[in-house]
């Protein structure tokens, strides 16, 4: 595995993910192991389905929200 400082990979960011892709890179600071750089794999990539609400358990709202959303909006 490769190593490198934190200034390394502040001067050759792109350089150095994209040999990430390749083979793993540990970032050091001061010496000390902090960070390894590494290619993501499928599974990885892939994020956590957003979850299924049941809207019955929902509170029940009369008006329109975007009332609300563009008073909140319009004093900032």
């Amino acid at each position: 595995m490769k190593e490198v400082s934190i200034r390394e990979l502040h001067q050759h960011t792109g350089k150095l993910v994209r040999q990430a892709q390749k083979e793993p890179i540990v970032v050091t600071d001061r010496g000390q192991q902090i960070a390894v750089l590494k290619s993501i794999t499928g599974e990885e990539s892939l994020g956590k389905p957003f979850p299924k609400r049941k809207l019955s358990s929902l509170p029940k709202v009369r008006v329109d929200s975007t009332i609300y959303i563009s008073e909140e909006r319009d004093l900032k």
